[in-house]
């Protein structure tokens, strides 16, 4: 158990690491737009209120986030980021066929307020695509012992051994 906190974590870190810092500091509505879309996503998608962390600009943002002190540009909230990159890593993983491509963005590239309105409307798009959310709330992979026990599709009959052909040849 442990061992499993230990592992969530480090992927937490190495997402945390991962988040964009603008050139022009975000706008507080461009984030508060995305967060909220994230939310709505994931309960929708999940068919029930899942409650995320919320995030609330500091007062005296000045409707922009930018560090207090140093006046520089301030990365995406990790409220808003975590989600929003858990999400894309999720639809990304479901999409197996392309069927879903329509929703994907990288996460690394919401360096703008104009990525993160692009980012909200592909979420929005998401969780109202049935299928997308089956994929996402179906079960994912599945060991080799599960694979294992299930038949596979029929095989061509050259790759039959004699018994079954004469079996097929007798049908």
């Amino acid at each position: 158990m442990a061992l499993q906190d230990e592992n969530a974590n480090a992927k937490v870190e190495a997402l945390m690491q991962g988040r964009p810092t603008p050139d022009k500091p975000y706008s507080v509505a461009a984030v508060k737009t995305l967060a909220d879309q994230a939310s709505a996503a994931v309960d929708k998608i999940a068919g029930a209120e899942i409650p995320l962390p919320e995030w609330e600009p500091e007062s005296g943002a000045g409707g922009k986030l930018v560090d207090p002190e140093t006046k520089e540009p301030m990365p995406l909230p990790g409220e808003v980021y975590l989600p929003v990159a858990v999400l894309s890593e999720a639809i990304r993983a479901v999409d197996t066929d392309g069927d879903f491509e329509k929703y994907l963005f990288d996460p690394a590239e919401l360096t703008d307020d104009g990525q993160l309105k692009l980012a909200a409307s592909k979420l929005k798009m998401a969780s109202g695509d049935k299928a997308l959310a089956t994929a996402l709330m179906g079960p994912q992979g599945g060991s080799d012992a599960d694979k294992a026990d299930k038949p596979g599709p029929p095989g061509k009959p050259e790759d039959m051994s004699e018994d079954d052909a004469a079996l097929a040849e007798n049908m």
